[in-house]
């Protein structure tokens, strides 16, 4: 009899905070706890993690590297969330009044990269938008 291994990517939901202050946690906290979502913070020390590792992506392994001058900018990743709970996070956040520029939601493709070169090509991306 031969068996079976799941090789099936697993991601659990989760929303993850990048360099946010203390007050954007807060709401950030309770809008988690009413989605029924986990929440995790982290900071420039998690920079070169990959985004998957951070996000709790099953089989993925940290990097082990560390910036020297890791960026310093507010991001919010959402991780295996529904595009209705995406939509609810976002429009509670819009409700509290909380600006976090740089936003994306965890794909099998940015989650093999480390978090500084996520957060550039949300930077270049955010530019982008708003240059036309």
């Amino acid at each position: 009899m031969k068996s079976r291994i799941n090789t099936r990517v697993i991601i659990k939901p989760k929303i993850i905070g990048y360099c946010l202050d203390d007050a954007k946690k807060d709401i950030l906290m309770n809008i988690a706890q009413e989605l029924n979502t986990d929440i995790c913070f982290v900071g420039t020390e998690c920079a070169g993690a990959r985004v998957g590792y951070i996000a709790g992506v099953n089989g993925m392994t940290q990097t082990g590297i560390k910036l020297e001058n890791p960026p310093e900018c507010e991001v919010l990743i959402m991780s295996g969330l529904k595009s209705t709970v995406i939509d609810k996070v976002l429009k509670a956040l819009k409700s509290n009044n909380i600006s976090i520029d740089l936003k994306c939601t965890v794909t099998p493709v940015n989650q093999n990269w480390e978090l500084y070169r996520l957060i550039e090509e949300l930077q270049r991306e955010h530019k982008a938008m708003h240059e036309k």
